[in-house]
């Protein structure tokens, strides 16, 4: 709260909040929302399934000068509620009628009664590259996660019983290369922004039409081409909304997929130690000694630095500059959790 409130010191020109943080500022009195004028509710079919219609009616109770309201989603609602206040809106839908979306569904039967091991062989099956596995409960999220990495498949899980800090360090390692498998629920099938997601697997079949499309959105995204892979016990039917477009024949006694190129260390100061990018690349040049083709994706947060390292180079940089100062100050320095 003390960190939001001080960035309310200056009124902002643009607002991003959950409908229950941003109702308890206008309660409190912190922000004024009276000269708004555009108000923009995002995957707003999610926000009514998960019950965020009263705050979001009272949030708009607060806002007398609208001249403009965005709902965006990508699925349709049939009816939109009363208390948007929309008076004939205007349907605006980006999903090309004439254009085939660059997207193939495979379904895939599991020859074995644990369905992991069938998840192991169809990854071996595939180009080790960016890759969502996704299932319906948290329990089964760890499950796939520790099988995986005891079988010797680096990989990272997101699900809603994570703190923010580990959800945020899991997304970082899966965009900047250290991990090729992101193990997730359906939290992560909306609101994240991952550029070149290469397969979505379906370790649990989807149950709304609705949390299949989302999912599926991870991949083929800006004009990119992905793959869906639904994985099928011997008791599992595809439902009616899921058509595939061929089965996926799983050769046995592939190899294990690659390792990662890149592995992501941790650097203890962030923008609140006045740290930045060009910083880190000056230390990691100068110190480490390392070239730019070594270094990957830097991530700057508020008390820490996350930064994809050349794996080959990465267990010598550390030693090398884990007792070293960055903009004059000593911070702990290591691989990232």
């Amino acid at each position: 709260m003390r960190i939001e409130l001080n960035n309310f010191s200056e009124p902002p020109a643009l607002l991003i909040g959950t409908p229950g943080r941003l109702l308890d500022h206008l309660k409190r009195g912190t922000i004024g929302l009276e000269t708004t004028e555009i108000l923009v509710l995002d995957e707003f079919d999610k926000s009514l399934e998960m019950g965020f219609e009263a705050d979001m009616t009272e949030i708009i109770s607060y806002l007398k000068n609208l001249s403009k309201r965005l709902l965006v989603s990508a699925t349709n609602l049939e009816v939109i509620p009363e208390f948007t206040k929309m008076v004939n809106p205007l349907i605006i839908d980006r999903i090309p009628k004439t254009e085939t979306i660059r997207q193939k569904v495979y379904s895939v039967k599991a020859h074995h009664e644990d369905k992991m091991e069938s998840l192991l062989e169809l990854l071996c099956n595939l180009p080790s590259d960016k890759t969502i596995i996704f299932c319906n409960h948290r329990e089964t999220v760890l499950s796939i996660h520790e099988y995986l990495l005891e079988s010797g498949v680096h990989n990272v899980y997101y699900h809603g019983g994570m703190e923010q800090d580990d959800r945020e360090r899991a997304i970082i390692k899966f965009k900047n290369g250290s991990s090729y498998y992101l193990v997730a629920t359906d939290l992560a099938a909306r609101g994240l922004d991952i550029s070149e997601v290469q397969h979505v697997i379906h370790f649990h079949l989807p149950k709304l039409e609705a949390e299949y499309t989302h999912r599926n959105g991870r991949t083929s995204r800006q004009d990119h081409e992905g793959s869906v892979f639904v994985l099928l016990s011997e008791k599992e039917y595809l439902p009616e909304f899921i058509k595939a477009d061929e089965e996926y024949i799983v050769v046995d006694k592939e190899p294990l997929p690659d390792a990662p190129l890149w592995k992501t260390i941790y650097i203890g100061g962030g923008k609140k130690d006045k740290i930045n990018k060009v910083d880190v690349v000056g230390f990691l040049h100068k110190i480490g000694g390392l070239n730019a083709n070594d270094i990957g994706m830097i991530t700057v947060l508020d008390k820490s630095v996350l930064v994809s390292i050349n794996a080959y180079e990465v267990e010598e940089l550390v030693r090398n500059i884990r007792d070293e100062k960055i903009k004059g100050k000593r911070v702990k320095i290591g691989f990232a959790r």
